[in-house]
């Protein structure tokens, strides 16, 4: 299988979302080898399309980023990594081999788009997407360069990318600021590995991680 990005336009007869990646099967011609005059491709009610790569609706990648959502080996949930093909379902994921579908989410124009924000690995800091290329490389906030999606980590939660990056207050004894129950925007996971939120407060404080659970 290779990866397909669905250019558009969404239309009644095509159950496609514009700039969301499919799992493309190739024609075969026999039992090994691999014919170009037809795709197959799932759309989003499951039912099998043959595309014609000549009419342009789609663009094709041997390799996209894909998103950590269950963490394995040295990898993090938000962690970003490389795919390079899919095998009955599964995910082969560059340097560590096949993963469960379940376990990443390819990143494409539906969950990595200006307005997500992305914890940028180098300084601890939580950062808005400004802009995103055709190969998903990203610019955020007032950096003035395109960096890859790998620089980042991006905020997960029920099995799929969140916006934003939220946590709920489980200990707010001895804080006035908290409220236990409460949500609150990540700002910043500084290198101690305390946890900075915008308090009740309305002041940017840092609180030890104990005190939060992830969303």
């Amino acid at each position: 299988m290779i990866f397909a990005r669905f250019k558009g336009p969404a239309t009644p007869e095509l159950a496609f979302t514009p700039g969301r990646l499919y799992f493309a099967r190739p024609e075969m011609d026999g039992t090994e080898t691999v014919g170009f005059d037809f795709i197959e491709i799932d759309d989003d009610a499951g039912n099998t399309n043959r595309v014609d790569p000549e009419k342009d609706l789609f663009e094709f990648f041997d390799e996209v980023y894909a998103v950590v959502l269950h963490p394995f080996e040295e990898m993090e949930a938000g962690d970003v990594t490389v795919l390079d093909g899919v095998d009955d379902g599964m995910l082969n994921v560059q340097g560590f081999g096949l993963r469960n579908v379940k376990d990443l989410a390819v990143l494409d124009r539906t969950n990595l788009f200006p307005g997500v924000s992305v914890l940028d690995v180098a300084s601890g800091l939580w950062e808005k997407v400004k802009r995103v290329d055709e190969c998903m490389w990203m610019l955020v906030n007032d950096q003035d360069r395109m960096r890859a999606p790998t620089e980042f980590r991006f905020a997960v939660g029920g099995g799929a990318v969140l916006v934003e990056p939220l946590v709920k207050c489980k200990r707010d004894a001895g804080e006035p600021g908290l409220t236990e129950g409460k949500l609150y925007y990540l700002k910043k996971t500084d290198k101690d590995g305390f946890i900075v939120v915008t308090n009740d407060d309305g002041d940017e404080i840092a609180y030890a991680p104990d005190r939060f659970e992830r969303e």
